[in-house]
């Protein structure tokens, strides 16, 4: 018998995801992907990023418009929601964000390989970051992304329902249903 349970069904299922969905951190979500992206070099950086770079990095022809007072307010709001921790290692005016898992339950920690139902990762290509695909997608898109990029790390296609996703990801029905979201994560 597996550790593993079901979700209790009548207990609050939001996922971080669903969080960040339904209060609209777009630019969160973008900055946080862009930091695990870099994150296998950016660990055993000697200096911080400048803001400038995460902002270069991040600006495209579609994507949310950056600035300094944006990139700040995306940082304040992944560390609310418990995605990286900041304040601790500030270096001159330059902080040292470093993500914590997706979950928000503790610190990030590299794959390693590891396969088992708890650990599964998957890669975004580097074309999602090279041809400019974050820019294009809008929120709700890109949150579908990543919950099929999830499910399908270990099988080749999923099955949702809207309400299904509101009961395991606490997405409500409203956002992919009215917004397009499922329809442009595939497309």
């Amino acid at each position: 018998m597996s550790s593993y349970s079901l979700p209790d069904p009548t207990g609050p299922r939001d996922s971080t995801l669903a969080r960040m969905l339904h209060q609209r951190k777009h630019r969160a979500l973008l900055l946080y992907l862009l930091l695990l992206t870099c994150w296998p070099w950016l660990h055993d950086r000697k200096r911080p990023l400048e803001g400038d770079v995460w902002i270069r990095a991040l600006t495209a022809k579609g994507a949310p418009t950056w600035s300094a007072s944006t990139l700040s307010r995306s940082w304040a709001d992944l560390a609310e929601l418990g995605l990286v921790t900041k304040g601790a290692k500030r270096e001159g005016r330059l902080i040292r964000p470093a993500p914590r898992r997706e979950d928000a339950a503790a610190d990030y920690e590299f794959p390693g390989g590891r396969r088992d139902r708890f650990n599964t990762y998957f890669a975004l290509p580097d074309e999602f970051w090279k041809d400019e695909l974050f820019a294009k997608a809008l929120l709700p898109a890109l949150v579908m992304l990543l919950v099929i990029a999830k499910e399908t790390n270990s099988k080749e296609e999923v099955w949702f329902t809207y309400d299904g996703l509101e009961d395991w990801y606490g997405i409500k029905r409203k956002s992919p249903e009215r917004r397009g979201g499922a329809r442009r994560a595939l497309a």
